[in-house]
């Protein structure tokens, strides 16, 4: 699959709702064991982007085509995620703008 089309299934858009801004962000897989498929998503973006704890946020996952490309027609949005405090986690040192938050099961 070219570039170009793998980068449209890790990035995404992601709005906060809570305080009406919106920025972009990616997924990444994070894997404990492999044998026994234990691990979680992370959506990784800049820190202000997710806002403080309990900010609401939303985002879009693209579908793909038959033959593996984008289909930019059809999303599926996520909804109705909140960071909060105990899947929020901000890197260590306050100058640096980034964060993750761990994604629910159920998605």
């Amino acid at each position: 699959m070219a570039f170009e089309h793998n980068i449209s299934f890790i990035t995404t858009r992601i709005v906060n709702i809570t305080y009406g801004t919106s920025g972009t962000g990616f997924f990444m897989q994070y894997t404990i064991d492999d044998k026994e498929k234990i691990g979680f998503m992370l959506l990784i973006s800049n820190a202000h982007v997710f806002g403080k704890i309990n900010s609401e946020i939303e985002f879009e996952i693209n579908l793909k085509k038959n033959n593996e490309s984008p289909n930019f027609d059809k999303r599926i949005k996520i909804d109705n995620i909140f960071v909060g405090s105990k899947r929020y986690y901000r890197h260590h040192d306050m100058d640096v703008d980034l964060a993750c938050t761990l994604l629910p099961n159920k998605y």
